[in-house]
C-alpha cells in the first residue's frame, strides 16, 4: 500500500492543503510553490481578512461658511423705530386685542398679533422680529425659536403664506383672528 501524504498551504500566507500519495503531494507542492513565487504581493481580495483591521478615518463635516450663520434671537432693533415706539404706546390695545381672541397657544397668538399689526400699522408682511417686538411690548418672554412659531402656524394651521423669510396672513388666518368680532356682529344682528 502506498504511503499517504498530506500538505496544507494557506494562500494568504502561502499554504495549500493536499492529501494523497506521496509523489502526487510532492508534485502539487512543487507546482504551487512555483506559482506562489511568481505571484506579486498584493492586498487580500474581497472577502478575505487580514490580521489587523484597518481603522476608519473619522468623518468630518464640512464647515458652514460664516455667511450662513443665523443669530440665535431675532434682532428687533432692525425694525423701524416708529413701529417699536407705537407698539410700546399701544401695548394696552394689543393686550386687549389678544385677550378678546382668547389665544391658547403661540400659534394662535402669532396669528392674532399679525392681524393686529395689519389693522393698526398696515404691516401685511411680518417676520419673527415683529412677533418678538410685540411680545416685548407686552412684557412677555419670546420663544427660543420665534421663527418656528410662524412656520408652525403656516404648516399646521394654514394661517400664513411664506414669502421668503416673511409671512403674510392667509384668509384662514384672518378669519381666525377676526372670529370673535364676527361672533359679536352675528349675535347683535340676530
Amino acid at each position: 500500500m502506498e504511503d499517504r501524504a498530506r500538505i496544507r498551504i494557506d494562500t494568504s500566507s502561502g499554504v495549500l492543503e493536499v492529501e494523497g500519495s506521496e509523489p502526487f503531494v510532492r508534485e502539487m507542492f512543487d507546482s504551487w510553490q512555483d506559482l506562489l513565487k511568481e505571484r506579486p504581493t498584493a492586498s487580500p481580495s474581497a472577502g478575505q481578512t487580514t490580521d489587523k483591521p484597518k481603522a476608519r478615518a473619522p468623518r468630518r463635516r464640512p464647515a458652514k461658511p460664516a455667511t450662513e450663520a443665523k443669530p440665535d434671537k431675532p434682532n428687533v432693533s432692525d425694525l423701524d423705530e416708529s413701529v417699536l415706539r407705537e407698539l410700546a404706546e399701544r401695548r394696552d390695545d394689543l393686550r386687549s386685542y389678544l385677550d378678546e381672541r382668547k389665544t391658547r397657544s403661540n400659534v394662535q397668538e402669532v396669528a392674532a398679533i399679525a392681524r393686529f399689526l395689519w389693522l393698526n400699522f398696515n404691516i401685511e408682511l411680518m417676520d419673527e422680529r415683529h412677533y418678538v417686538a410685540a411680545l416685548k411690548a407686552l412684557n412677555k418672554a419670546a420663544p427660543k425659536f420665534a421663527r418656528q412659531v410662524l412656520v408652525d402656524a403656516k404648516n399646521k394651521k394654514g394661517f400664513f403664506y411664506s414669502e421668503g423669510s416673511t409671512f403674510r396672513l392667509t384668509p384662514i388666518g384672518v378669519a381666525f383672528a377676526d372670529q370673535d368680532s364676527l361672533k359679536v356682529k352675528a349675535t347683535s344682528d340676530g
